[in-house]
């Protein structure tokens, strides 16, 4: 059975907004795994609409790596939901907005942010 992971990304994270020097190493890796898919899903620009990313599901079922690609996508709430079409491990992460692994000012304009990739205006404003 896959696991469905809710996330709240800030609960990883200091009072900076930074990765804690003291972290487990697997607590670590996990986290990294879920920026990954925040940026992934940031840039994207294909806002509400599932899209197949580069990251490989880390998943084992049977104990074989499942190395599946991983979809996501930013919905309306801002939430990021992620799944693996192969072995169903999914999830939602929140609290992502303005950590280091949000993309949207990176890929935009330093004045307004506005993300180059996003030509429709409705779809900006559900980020913002």
């Amino acid at each position: 059975m896959a696991d469905t992971w809710i996330t709240d990304i800030g609960h990883f994270l200091n009072e900076k907004g930074e990765l804690p020097k003291k972290m487990s190493g697997h607590a670590r890796s996990l986290t990294m795994y879920f920026g990954k898919i925040i940026e992934a899903a940031s840039k994207q620009g294909n806002f509400g609409n599932e899209a197949r990313t580069d990251i490989p599901c880390r998943r084992k079922p049977g104990n074989r790596k499942c190395g599946a690609a991983i979809t996501a996508s930013v919905q309306a709430d801002s939430s990021i939901h992620w799944r693996c079409p192969a072995c169903g491990d999914n999830g939602i992460i929140s609290g992502w907005r303005d950590t280091a692994w949000d993309m949207r000012l990176k890929l935009g304009n330093p004045k307004d942010g506005r993300p180059k990739d996003i030509k429709d205006a409705k779809n900006y404003r559900l980020l913002r």
